[in-house]
């Protein structure tokens, strides 16, 4: 056989593979226009490089076989997948990503339309920009770090952060460990001035427990003392129906006979009693202290409206 050059015997094995998942050594060889020997060479090359190739023999064949989906560069999708991913995308809020997402999809489906828009937020631009850093600091397992304005001081300051987790929404945040104390924190994506990986940071990695216990315990960003307080409320019809859908997530739901109790363990009462005296009179606290937190809050604000 006529030598031939490496780089064109990867492309035409690439080829070969994009037209057939499952080739015997000897088909892929004779298709190639190659020996069986430096067939074996290309392909245990492209291994080292991370195509997802699987060997096995079944006398007197060897087979080579790649995922039924892997393409060189792409992934495979039917129009289900993509009708499935243009869901997904539309219920993310608008943002440029988001825009190019769906532009891939509507080629993918050569213009037609998919599914019906719905939105219910947007990103800014500068939100937009920053929350795709934060994504691939948490995707790449890298430190942060960003100019951040915190509402606590009052004033704009650097950080170093180890994001965790990442909570979608208006506005969005993201859980990380925040490299000048070492707790677990929650920071705004909307707060952010700027954002870039910094050297030589290591990224510093919390128990899971611990990253869980804090998402599903904290209501709207926050958490509290790091402690967690068992808590419990009772909503009456007809307001139970709008809150069994917009309850905080940290409560289970029961339903009863004239309304629901909702229950659970939170990080912070203080921000839970908020939600509960936006309900009125047809919420009621039935633990010691959401009980005195609803009553403070409730007292203040009439403290203060009294001398209006």
């Amino acid at each position: 056989m006529p030598k031939k050059s490496a780089g064109a015997t990867i492309t035409q094995i690439l080829l070969a593979f994009n037209r057939e998942n499952t080739w015997t050594q000897a088909a892929l060889a004779e298709t190639c226009g190659i020996e069986v020997r430096a067939l074996k060479t290309r392909l245990n090359e492209l291994a080292e490089a991370g195509v997802p190739l699987e060997r096995q023999e079944e006398a007197p064949h060897v087979y080579w076989s790649v995922p039924r989906r892997w393409r060189a560069g792409h992934v495979l999708l039917s129009s289900e997948d993509l009708l499935l991913f243009s869901r997904l995308c539309r219920r993310l809020p608008r943002s440029q990503l988001r825009a190019r997402a769906l532009a891939v999809v509507a080629d993918g489906l050569h213009g037609r339309p998919s599914v019906s828009e719905s939105e219910e937020f947007a990103l800014d631009p500068p939100e937009d920009a920053h929350l795709v850093v934060v994504e691939d600091a948490l995707e790449r397992k890298q430190a942060l770090r960003i100019e951040y304005f915190s509402a606590a001081r009052g004033a704009r300051e650097w950080r170093i952060v180890s994001v965790h987790h990442i909570a979608k929404g208006a506005p969005s945040r993201f859980l990380a460990t925040c490299h000048r104390d070492g707790a677990l924190k929650w920071f705004r994506v909307d707060r952010i001035f700027r954002a870039h990986v910094p050297d030589d940071e290591p990224l510093r990695n919390p128990l899971p427990e611990d990253v869980e216990r804090v998402v599903v315990t904290s209501i709207d960003g926050f958490q509290g003392d790091g402690s967690t307080t068992a808590v419990s409320l009772f909503v009456r019809e007809p307001e139970s129906r709008w809150v069994a859908r917009n309850r905080p997530k940290p409560l289970t739901l029961e339903d009863l006979p004239n309304g629901i109790r909702l229950r659970g363990d939170v990080g912070s009462v203080k921000q839970l009693a908020r939600w509960v005296v936006s309900l009125g009179s047809a919420a009621r606290a039935e633990t010691p202290e959401l009980v005195e937190a609803v009553r403070a809050l409730a007292e203040g604000a009439l403290g203060v409206n009294s001398r209006l």
